[in-house]
């Protein structure tokens, strides 16, 4: 397992009334495989979201749910491997 930090940004207006720290972790749920999802800091505008995944091609699977979500991601970060 390795458990990432994301940084999340909205892309558009779409889904503007819902909080962005809750469209992180429904973007970042629906990618298969990942545990343990904890938002560590929020603003209204940005978010960043550790979570645990054995996953290959990690960046483009975040990527594809986060624009489904309305989301972009600003940087993607390995903190462990275990």
């Amino acid at each position: 397992m390795q458990r990432y930090l994301v940084t999340v940004q909205r892309t558009g207006s779409g889904l503007a009334t819902v909080p962005i720290q809750e469209l992180a972790m429904a973007a970042i749920g629906e990618i298969p495989g990942v545990r343990d999802i904890q938002i560590v800091r929020h603003s209204a505008s940005e978010a960043e979201v550790s979570f645990l995944v054995a996953a290959d091609r990690l960046a483009s699977v975040v990527e594809d749910r986060l624009s489904h979500f309305g989301l972009t991601w600003v940087s993607l970060q390995l903190l462990e491997v275990s």
